[in-house]
């Protein structure tokens, strides 16, 4: 069996072969940490950011004035009985 092998480009960069990225799951945009270990270079993934899934989980759909204005204009309509009123 031969093993997979990588050249650098000119940029320093290394393309992981398929099989490899398959088999690990390394999907764009994987985190990995590069080590030197006793003149070798090791390549650690890092763990995913649960957080970042949740970004723009709130994104407002409409502008915050708006929503804003909303609110005051259904408080108004309640005669001062909703979550806006003091």
């Amino acid at each position: 069996m031969t093993m997979p092998m990588m050249t650098v480009s000119s940029k320093g960069q290394v393309v992981i072969p398929r099989a490899i990225r398959e088999k690990l799951n390394l999907a764009k945009g994987t985190k990995l940490e590069v080590l030197e270990l006793n003149g070798e270079i090791v390549l650690i993934r890092l763990p995913d950011n649960p957080l970042n899934s949740l970004r723009g989980m709130f994104k407002a759909k409409r502008p915050i004035a708006e929503m804003r204005a909303w609110v005051k204009e259904e408080d108004r309509r309640l005669g001062g009985r909703g979550p806006a009123s003091p």
